[in-house]
């Protein structure tokens, strides 16, 4: 309704008939309203698996010290482990640790930086 207001300046059935005329131009914010409604209604680990294309386990945190932080030159896993303890294994584990690590860092200035709007 907001749409067709802006567009025609009136909510009169010609302002209706007219864009449903042009139906194209409906298109992108049908696409920005369909995909809002949907952000809201999919649970974050549906999200996940949308986002990253992983039916189990989607989440990037569920791999971080199997997988990512063995491909990673960076990431001293010796070191990580003295401080850390033995690293966990199954995803679930791997993801909470991820995310205590994150959120003990989470307001660095550098993290703040690149992650502005986090919640």
């Amino acid at each position: 309704m907001f749409y067709i207001l802006v567009k025609t300046g009136s909510l009169a059935a010609e302002g209706v008939d007219q864009i449903l005329k042009d139906w194209k131009s409906l298109v992108p914010s049908a696409t920005f309203v369909f995909t809002s409604v949907l952000n809201e209604l999919l649970p974050p680990n549906n999200k996940a698996r949308v986002v990253f294309w992983r039916w189990h386990d989607p989440l990037p945190g569920n791999r971080a010290f199997t997988t990512y932080a063995q491909q990673d030159a960076r990431v001293d896993l010796g070191a990580l482990s003295m401080q850390l303890g033995a690293l966990p294994k199954s995803p679930h584990e791997q993801n909470a640790l991820w995310y205590k690590l994150y959120r003990s860092i989470a307001d660095d200035p550098s993290i703040v930086e690149i992650h502005p709007q986090r919640n």
